[in-house]
Parts: structure tokens; sequence; C-alpha cells
């Protein structure tokens, strides 16, 4: 016989044998418990017995020791667990006055080694794919992995300031970097390049984003309220639930010739927002909120505003060839464009916001009204 057979043979006889075991361990579990009784009723009788006392003598006797004995037991309890509770809370400080420390001493020693590259081996004026740029590269990858939000926030910046991330000529090429959740509010990022950057749920509140290349950069949940874009590149950019409300994205490029290269702003809120001229061909404006957005000779050739709000939207002049703009919300205040009128759907294809959630909601059986 092989070992393994002799293995699962053994393990069968043992699980056997526990299952034959089980029942005597209640048995005995109970006899335990009997006897107790037992013991405590004789204990009883004894004491009743010796001092010619009732059951109830010794339990007013007994009532005072034993209430006091259980206080003292739950106090010494509640003591413990407040000691343990108090224990985990300083190890939960300690640990993280240690991260910060650590982050800290990461973020100097990357900003001490780029300051080396710069000034003594020329990492401004290097060629491109050179060695120096490729080391430079892989060490802000690196450091940004282990940073919190603000020290992400603060490489990004430096970048920026010591002029390695320009659109037009960048040292380091940010594709990739994980800048999720970085603190950026305000930050000035006028031109900068971050083309493929992982910036999602970023704080970029009120920050100057002016001819940025965001191209393909990942900006899911963002906060850009205010933010200054534009002129910016975000052909290919990842904006679902992005807050974009009164952000200026007038010109910017947001457009496609490729349907497979779509700008994606499903469920971005846009309120207010300035998308003068903007170009968004074969934008992906799905559920989008433009309630008062100017969209004033914006291009939107082609792009999806299904079930998109445009409550007092201003689209004067704005090129709405093959737009598609089924189940959207107007209001009177909505401005089309001269002569424009909405394409009215066959009856076959006309369908509203409504019918379409009607139609996903789950259908009751007659004999099962719960579903």
């Amino acid at each position: 016989m092989r070992s393994s057979d002799k293995h699962r043979s053994g393990s069968t006889m043992t699980a056997i044998w526990r299952k034959l075991r089980d029942p005597w361990a209640k048995i005995r579990k109970l006899v335990t418990v009997i006897v107790l009784v037992i013991l405590t009723l004789l204990l009883i009788s004894f004491l009743t017995w010796w001092y010619d006392k009732t059951i109830w003598d010794l339990i007013e006797l007994l009532v005072i020791p034993l209430a006091l004995t259980i206080i003292a037991l739950l106090f010494n309890r509640a003591e413990r667990t407040s000691e343990q509770t108090l224990a985990q809370q300083q190890r939960e400080h300690d640990r993280t006055i240690a991260d910060d420390r650590n982050s800290e001493s990461a973020l100097q020693m990357y900003l001490d080694r780029m300051t080396e590259l710069i000034l003594e081996r020329g990492l401004r004026e290097s060629e491109e794919d050179s060695g120096v740029r490729d080391i430079a590269r892989a060490r802000t990858l690196t450091v940004l992995r282990s940073l919190d939000r603000q020290r992400r926030g603060a490489v990004l910046q430096f970048l920026h300031d010591s002029g390695l991330i320009n659109a037009d000529d960048a040292v380091i090429n940010l594709d990739n970097a994980d800048l999720a959740c970085a603190a950026l509010a305000g930050a000035d990022l006028e031109g900068a390049s971050l083309r493929g950057a992982n910036l999602r749920r970023a704080d970029l509140t009120a920050a100057r984003l002016t001819d940025a290349d965001l191209t393909k950069a990942w900006l899911t949940e963002a906060r850009l309220h205010r933010a200054e874009m534009d002129r910016a590149t975000l052909v290919g950019a990842h904006m679902t639930e992005a807050d974009l409300s009164r952000a200026r994205l007038s010109e910017a490029d947001m457009g496609s010739d490729d349907f497979a290269i779509q700008t994606d702003l499903l469920h971005a809120n846009l309120r207010q927002a300035q998308l003068y001229k903007a170009d968004l061909r074969r934008a992906e404006l799905r559920m989008a909120d433009l309630t008062d957005a100017n969209l004033g000779k914006a291009n939107l050739e082609w792009a999806d505003l299904t079930d998109a709000n445009l409550s007092g939207a201003w689209l004067r002049d704005a090129n709405l060839t093959n737009t598609i703009l089924d189940g959207i919300t107007q209001t009177k205040d909505t401005k089309w464009p001269t002569g424009f009128t909405l394409p009215v759907l066959p009856a076959d294809r006309a369908e509203t916001w409504f019918t379409r959630l009607l139609a996903n909601l789950p259908h009751c059986h007659p004999t099962n009204p719960k579903g």
C-alpha cells in the first residue's frame, strides 16, 4: 500500500473514531453537571442541619457576599477590557506614528536623490530613453506607492515645479503612476503631463490644470470642483462619477475620431461647468448632470447624452450632429441651437428614462408577491 493510501486510510479511521467518541463526551458532560447539582444540594442540606437554619436563611446570609463578589468580578472584567482597549489604541497610535515617520523618511530620501539627478546628472537636459530618465521614473513610481495622500500630492507638485513633467516635453513619464486619493486641492499643475496617471478619487478642488495633458488618465470619482482646465487634453480619460461642477473646461479636448477611445464622463457632475468650444466628439456623457452648464459652440458630434440632465443648459451654436439625446431632461431654460428640434423616435424605439427604469425593476410573480 502506498504512503498516500495509508495516510488516507488513517484519516478515515480518525474521523470515524471521533464520531464514535462524540456521544460519550456529551454523556460525560451531562454526568458532571448532575454530580455538581447533587453535591450542591448535599452541601446546602448539611449547612441547614449544622447551623439549624432554613434554606432561605442561608440565602439571606449569602446574598450580600455573593453580590459583592459578582460586582468585583464585573469591575475587574471591565477594567481589563478598558486596559486592552487602551493598549490597542496605543499600538495603533504608535503604528501610525511609525508609518508617518517612514513615509516622511521615504519622501525626503526621494527628494534628495532626485535633486542629485537634476544637479549632478543633468536629468532635465537628458535625452529621451536615457538611463537617468529610467532611474528617475522607477524611483518616482516606487515612492508613490508607499506614500500617503498628502505626500503623493507633494511629490507631484515637486515634479511640476522642477520642470520634469511639462506637457510639451515630459522628462518623467507618469503613465500608471499611483496618485490615487492624492491631496492636490489648489495645486498649480498648469501644463503638466499626467498621461495615463492614476488619479482615482484625487482631490483636485480648485486645482490649476490649464493646458495640462490628461490623456487616458484615470479620474474616476475625482474631485475637480472649480478646477481650471481650459484647453486641457482629456482624450480617452476616465471620469466616471467625477465632480466637475463649476469647472472651467473651455476649449478642452475630449473628442475622438475613434469610438474605441472615448472620453468617459458617465454619471459625471458637470453642473454649471464651462464647456464653451469644448471638443466632446464621441464622448460618453450618459446620465451626466449638465444642469446650467455652458456648452456654447461645443462639438458634440456622435456624443452619447442618453438620460443626461440638460436643465437650463446653454447649447447655442453647439454641433449636435448625430448626438444621442434619448431620455434627456430639459426645461424651458434649456437653450438649443437656433432651428434645432429634438429628433422624434419611431413608436417602437420611443423610450424614456422612466420606462427604462421600470423595465429594469424586478418583476413579481402573481403567485409569489415577494418576487
